[in-house]
């Protein structure tokens, strides 16, 4: 996200020359990627968006809110886990027999 140079949709030079559409590197990048694609402005504008800050803040949010939602799904595994490793206990291996020949 923030290493978004815009190569090769942006900022392109040629013979030391710019060529094409240019953006600042980072978040304006990515944003402008969006608006390219098919749809994007349309689908960019009902989420709220309007500009490179706006779009940062959204990106930032969904980063986040996923985040969340790992850390708790992990968090219920392990819980759950947990409880049914105190509830069926660990294995415990049968002793082995004296004088018994050990199985192949």
């Amino acid at each position: 996200f923030f290493a978004d140079s815009g190569y090769p949709d942006f900022n392109r030079v040629e013979n030391g020359a710019p060529v094409g559409e240019t953006c600042q590197s980072g978040a304006d990048c990515v944003y402008h990627r969006y608006l390219a694609q098919p749809n994007g402005p349309e689908a960019l504008a009902q989420a709220g968006v309007t500009d490179a800050a706006s779009f940062g803040d959204l990106y930032w949010r969904q980063q986040w809110s996923t985040a969340e939602g790992l850390v708790v799904a992990a968090t219920i595994a392990a819980l759950a886990g947990g409880l049914l490793f105190g509830v069926a206990g660990p294995r415990r291996s049968e002793p082995a027999l004296r004088g018994a020949a050990a199985p192949a």
